[in-house]
């Protein structure tokens, strides 16, 4: 496998494909550089904006909570009067 490697350029550490290594490596560590500056930047700016939604996600939450306690209130108060016609039908049926 040494000898195939070397002829499809897989071990080939050549200077050239050296530098290519080298310049990819320091591409990629500015880049983050520039993202991680950049975060930092625009987080002060999106940190309100992001409360926002939080605050908005909650108020859902909490009104999602109300609408399905009242629908199981409601539920419940249906099944109690079924219950009770069901239980009357039975009384008068013997």
């Amino acid at each position: 496998m040494g000898d195939e490697a070397k002829d499809n350029g897989i071990l080939d550490k050549t200077p050239a494909s050296s530098h290519h290594t080298r310049n990819v490596f320091f591409l990629g560590a500015a880049s983050g550089l520039v993202v991680a500056f950049f975060a930092a930047v625009f987080s002060k700016q999106l940190r309100p904006v992001a409360r926002g939604v939080v605050k908005s996600a909650i108020k859902v939450g909490q009104q999602v909570q109300r609408t399905a306690a009242g629908l199981k209130e409601e539920f419940e108060d249906i099944a109690a009067e079924a219950k009770a016609e069901i239980d009357q039908e039975q009384g008068q049926g013997q």
